[in-house]
């Protein structure tokens, strides 16, 4: 399996050395991207489909490295809308943005984000099945990731609740114990009153 190999591979060296790989990724973006290609070569799709490959698997590691609003409105968001890209091989860079969606697109601001979510929606309705896929695939990671940041907020929630009971446990526990101490204190003072009083005058008293 040279392909998965080959992926290993590039996400074993991103873990490891993530600086000079993201400004390499970064470098040879910026060169495809100032070179349109025609439908009717094969190499630049694909070149340009492992160069954004890579830098998804890069992102995922280091969300920060590139400005993913800035990239989904230069291009991504192009590809994505436009028809042409629809059809092979154009259709290899379209299964590719739908599957960055579904990488940085929780990252993204709420308007853009429920624009994209009406871009993979849409796809998956496309007649390439890889888009189509790639569609679902990336759908269910946006999902997962609200999911998974609705639960974090509900244990902070949680957290906060238990930490602000606990902490009224203790205010009761100290004011009760402040109360006691007062009782206490009260009737010893009454305690050596009553010691301080002669014999005759208790028994007059009692």
């Amino acid at each position: 399996q040279p392909r998965a190999t080959g992926i290993d591979l590039m996400i074993c060296i991103v873990e490891r050395n993530s600086g000079p790989v993201t400004e390499c990724l970064i470098e040879m973006r910026r060169q495809l991207m100032q070179h349109p290609i025609s439908s009717g070569e094969l190499e630049p799709f694909v070149l340009r489909d492992a160069c954004y490959r890579a830098i998804g698997e890069l992102m995922a590691k280091n969300p920060g490295c590139i400005d993913s609003e800035q990239w989904f409105r230069e291009e991504l968001k192009q590809i994505l809308v436009s028809p042409s890209c629809d059809a092979f091989p154009r259709s290899i860079m379209k299964a590719r943005a739908v599957w960055l969606m579904g990488v940085f697109a929780n990252d993204l601001p709420l308007n853009v984000w429920t624009e994209v979510l009406e871009y993979l929606t849409a796809s998956l309705a496309s007649s390439d099945v890889i888009v189509s896929l790639m569609a679902t695939t990336s759908l269910t990671a946006i999902v997962s990731g609200v999911l998974e940041s609705r639960a974090q907020l509900d244990r902070s929630h949680r957290d906060s609740g238990t930490a602000s009971m606990l902490s009224q446990f203790e205010q009761v526990e100290e004011y009760d114990r402040k109360e006691q101490e007062g009782v206490d204190e009260s009737f010893e003072e009454s305690e050596m009153a009553e010691e301080a009083v002669p014999e005759p005058e208790r028994l007059q008293k009692q």
